[in-house]
């Protein structure tokens, strides 16, 4: 018999057993790890709803979630940022649809959706039973370019107007990456808040960026860009040091930069960091699978493999067409 709970925070299982796991699972990735979910719940302030999977007392399975609010509604996710979903060890098959019926207990009684965005390609084989348990996919797509193969080889995938960019304008900026410290995550928020405002963003709230210094800050960098007028912007990245991957996640790159081409160029600069210190992938994130995006143009200029994601997500209550509507333009929009 599985034994399915329902935990409230992160602190209510041990931090070595539950990382352990993740290690140990196809599906673990560093947004899994305590140490992330710590971040969120206590920066993001966030309410938590991990579902833990037990089988005469072992531990077979963890699947964290967050009730994320927007206005008058919220909704059930499995991370608010990153790649969450089912980490099991074995890729066990009976742990996800027990985990699935506890989580569709509270989506009904509340009217909510349930929402999950899982990272590796190991993953399509769960893709079956969300379907069954009435799961709808909605599309994206990230890009990821090949580190293992060296700066020549990901140069001659650029495109030509990028490889020019590189010639006459790179020296002409400063660029270095750094562990998260106090003094770049002050200057990197107030840039990183403009450029959210700019793009008709929310920002995150500062305490979930002192709670990334505080929990996991080597597993944070932050890439600053400087001319001979001092700092001009940054990008903050997630290193998950188990599967050698740099993630791309937040920018803070106001639009006067623009002309600058200082989004492509940062990017490289990450590039060249995460080749010298023997990363092999680089995700660049989620963005929309549509040529018209900005977002989408910039990480296809880039040269790397495009990678399909899927979010997965089921709605409740008289509210599913709203919501379903509601999630389909905001998925556009990235």
């Amino acid at each position: 018999m599985k034994d399915i709970t329902l935990l409230d925070s992160i602190d209510s299982l041990n931090d070595k057993e539950w990382d352990n796991l993740i290690d140990r699972s196809p599906n673990g990735n560093c947004f899994l790890r305590s140490a992330w979910l710590r971040c969120v719940e206590e920066g993001m302030g966030l309410s938590a709803l991990h579902v833990v999977c037990h089988s005469e007392g072992k531990l077979e399975a963890v699947f964290p979630n967050f009730i994320e609010k927007s206005n008058s509604s919220f909704n059930i996710s499995s991370l608010p940022m990153g790649y969450g979903g089912l980490a099991a060890p074995n890729m066990d098959t009976e742990c996800l649809p027990a985990i699935i019926d506890k989580l569709q207990e509270i989506c009904l009684k509340k009217g909510v959706s349930h929402k999950i965005c899982m990272y590796t390609d190991k993953s399509v084989g769960y893709w079956c039973i969300l379907r069954d348990n009435d799961y709808s996919p909605h599309y994206a797509c990230s890009f990821r370019n090949d580190l293992s193969k060296g700066l020549d080889y990901n140069f001659r995938l650029l495109d030509d107007a990028n490889k020019r960019l590189l010639r006459h304008h790179y020296d002409n900026f400063n660029f270095e990456t750094s562990q998260i410290s106090e003094d770049n995550l002050n200057d990197f928020y107030i840039s990183y808040s403009r450029s959210s405002i700019e793009s008709g963003e929310r920002p995150i709230k500062m305490s979930f960026f002192e709670s990334l210094l505080d929990n996991c800050s080597e597993n944070v960098v932050i890439n600053t860009v400087s001319n001979k007028d001092g700092y001009v912007g940054g990008k903050l990245r997630i290193l998950d040091n188990s599967k050698n991957i740099i993630h791309g996640l937040l920018v803070g790159l106001e639009k006067k930069y623009e002309s600058d081409h200082l989004n492509f160029l940062t990017d490289w600069h990450t590039m060249e960091w995460g080749i010298r210190n023997r990363y092999g992938i680089i995700d660049w994130g989620h963005t929309a699978d549509d040529l018209r995006n900005e977002r989408f143009k910039r990480h296809y200029g880039i040269g790397g493999t495009v990678v399909p994601t899927i979010t997965w997500e089921k709605s409740y209550g008289h509210l599913n067409p709203l919501i379903c509507l509601y999630n389909k333009i905001k998925s556009k929009a990235i």
